[in-house]
């Protein structure tokens, strides 16, 4: 086993786990079906080309979800003080 087949393996665990549970964004298994595709067809230029639109997709909605999830939640300061600075 080579260092780079460790890494993808160490890599794509999560992915796995994901797509056992049923977890897995839509956009990210349609990506994936028509990176699949493209491998088949040995056009290696398209998947690889539907590979990084799709990085950069998963990557802008996983940090779109996170700011959600930060607004949110309420400061932790704010808690502790009598004023909150949350509040206009």
């Amino acid at each position: 086993m080579t260092l780079v087949y460790a890494q993808t393996e160490q890599y794509l665990k999560p992915l796995w786990k994901d797509l056992k549970r049923r977890e897995v964004i839509p956009e990210l298994v349609a990506g994936l079906y028509m990176i699949v595709q493209a491998v088949q067809q040995r056009n290696y230029l398209q998947a690889y080309d539907i590979y990084v639109r799709l990085a950069i997709g998963v990557a802008l909605a996983l940090l779109q979800y996170r700011r959600r999830c930060v607004r949110a939640r309420p400061r932790r300061s704010c808690r502790r003080r009598s004023s909150c600075c949350l509040q206009a």
